[in-house]
C-alpha cells in the first residue's frame, strides 16, 4: 500500500480535506479485503479510540481517485453525513463510492443505525447514478462488510 499524504482542496466555497494515496490511480479496490487495508491505513491509531467515517471515490476500473475522512465521532457514534459523501462523489467525478467506519468497541457487526443510514445513502448515490459499493465496519482485528454478507438491498 503506498503512503497515505494530507493535502487540501479550495473549490470556490469549499474547502474539503482529502487523505490520497501519493499515486492514487496505483490503488485498485478488487474486494472487501483491499478496501479494509486502505481504511486502516487512514484511521490508523483512532481505531481503538473514536469512530471514523470514511469514503473512497472510485472510477470505472475501481482505481482510487480519492480518500476522505467523512466525519469524527466519539467511541459510540458517528455521522453518516451522506450529502457530504455525494457532493464529493461528484467533485472527484467518481462513478462508484466506498465508505466504512470503525467501531472501538471490537463489535463489527451493524447496528440498526447503520442499516438505516446505509439505505439512506445508497438511496440517494442512486439517483444520482454512482455505484454505491459497500459499507465497511472496521474493528482492531476484523471487519464486515454489507456486500460481501449478502446485504445488497444495503450496499
Amino acid at each position: 500500500m503506498n503512503k497515505s499524504t494530507n493535502k487540501q482542496v479550495f473549490l470556490g466555497e469549499i474547502v474539503t480535506k482529502f487523505v490520497a494515496a501519493e499515486n492514487p490511480r496505483d490503488v485498485q479496490i478488487r474486494s472487501s479485503r483491499d478496501a479494509s487495508n486502505l481504511l486502516r491505513e487512514i484511521i490508523g491509531n483512532d481505531m481503538q479510540v473514536r469512530q471514523q467515517l470514511v469514503a473512497i471515490y472510485l472510477n470505472n476500473a475501481n482505481k482510487v481517485m480519492a480518500v476522505e475522512t467523512i466525519t469524527t465521532g466519539t467511541s459510540k457514534q458517528v455521522l453518516m453525513d451522506g450529502m457530504r459523501i455525494a457532493k464529493e462523489a461528484i467533485i472527484t467525478g467518481a462513478s462508484g463510492v466506498i465508505v466504512a467506519h470503525n467501531h472501538p468497541s471490537g463489535n463489527e457487526r451493524p447496528s440498526e443505525s447503520d442499516k438505516r443510514e446505509t439505505k439512506s445513502l445508497k438511496a440517494a448515490l442512486d439517483y444520482l447514478e454512482i455505484s454505491f459499493l459497500d459499507n465497511i465496519i472496521l474493528t482492531e482485528d476484523t471487519y464486515y462488510s454489507f456486500a460481501d454478507n449478502g446485504e445488497r438491498s444495503l450496499a
